[in-house]
């Protein structure tokens, strides 16, 4: 993932500049498919956003990325997607 995408989108977030930062971040998904926490901002920063669909869509990838264990207690970035999903079900 570049560093540039990542500072780009949390200085837009700074800004109040919701949907400037998800395109950031898009881009940042573009060259890090694989890395679930870039999933996370985009989730977290389109619920911000009040794009709740679209929240909702990328909080359950990070936890199908996640792939824990049903017998396992989730943790890390896995709690917070699920922390998610409890607030975009709201």
């Amino acid at each position: 993932m570049s560093p540039f995408d990542q500072t780009f989108s949390k200085g837009f977030i700074i800004f109040v500049r919701y949907t400037h930062a998800l395109q950031a971040l898009s881009h940042a998904l573009l060259l890090a498919p694989q890395n679930p926490f870039v999933f996370l901002q985009f989730a977290e920063t389109a619920y911000t956003s009040g794009d709740v669909p679209l929240a909702l869509k990328m909080f359950l990838v990070v936890i199908d990325m996640n792939d824990v264990d049903a017998l396992s207690a989730p943790g890390g970035i896995s709690t917070r997607a699920w922390w998610g999903i409890k607030l975009v079900r709201k």
